[in-house]
């Protein structure tokens, strides 16, 4: 599959009438149930993401497939709420990249103006380079070189946006079979000048090291 470069979403997309979607609902397994839009068909289960169920499906639309992340109760929880919202946020500041997820498109369920569900849809990676580093699979230096280069890369762009994305890990480095990249979760992100938001222990630490927040700065909080 190639790498999946697709439009971020726009400001006028997440305010967009949702009343002119049609909307359907999709079991996707036991008492789970996906109420999205129509354009979306072909749902399959593909794992569970940090805060729900995550599918693949065909977009009508883009004529390609796309991952559709379902957060249900996404109000639930003051803390993941806010967690969802920072991170549309900082991927829609951080806009288009080949070595970072887009946004494509955010929907809730039909119920607009009492929704609980949200549903973000991504570009569409195979999997992840935990699963690649924890495989039998053996990797070339070619391969590792620019599974390097272009996580560098995608590190160069975040940084330059004042951005660090404080839970850069395998798992959260997707990747395509042609060797395509790109860094995804932004959950735990914060600008770069976001000093009171900045606490003394890292919630991921890969590899484990502990960063006090008087060093906290882009040079070391993604090392």
């Amino acid at each position: 599959m190639a790498a999946a470069t697709g439009t971020p979403v726009t400001f006028s997309k997440l305010t967009a009438n949702f009343e002119a979607r049609t909307f359907a609902r999709v079991k996707i397994r036991n008492k789970c149930y996906f109420d999205i839009d129509t354009r979306y068909t072909d749902l399959e289960t593909i794992g569970d993401g940090a805060y729900g169920v995550v599918c693949s499906a065909w977009d009508s639309v883009l004529r390609r497939k796309v991952a559709i992340k379902k957060v249900a109760d996404v109000f639930e929880d003051l803390v993941d709420a806010k967690r969802i919202l920072r991170e549309i946020l900082l991927l829609r500041h951080l806009g288009e990249h080949p070595n970072i997820t887009s946004i494509l498109d955010v929907t809730v369920s039909p119920q607009v103006k009492d929704f609980k569900d949200l549903y973000i849809i991504t570009d569409l990676y195979e999997c992840d380079l935990d699963r690649i580093v924890t495989s039998k699979q053996i990797l070339t230096r070619p391969h590792i070189q620019f599974f390097l280069y272009q996580i560098l890369k995608g590190l160069k762009y975040i940084h330059s946006a004042n951005v660090m994305h404080r839970d850069l890990k395998p798992s959260n480095i997707l990747v395509n079979s042609d060797c395509a990249l790109a860094i995804c979760d932004f959950g735990l992100s914060r600008g770069a000048e976001d000093e009171a938001s900045l606490t003394d222990y890292v919630v991921t630490r890969y590899p484990r090291l502990l960063y006090s927040a008087q060093i906290f700065n882009i040079s070391v909080c993604d090392s």
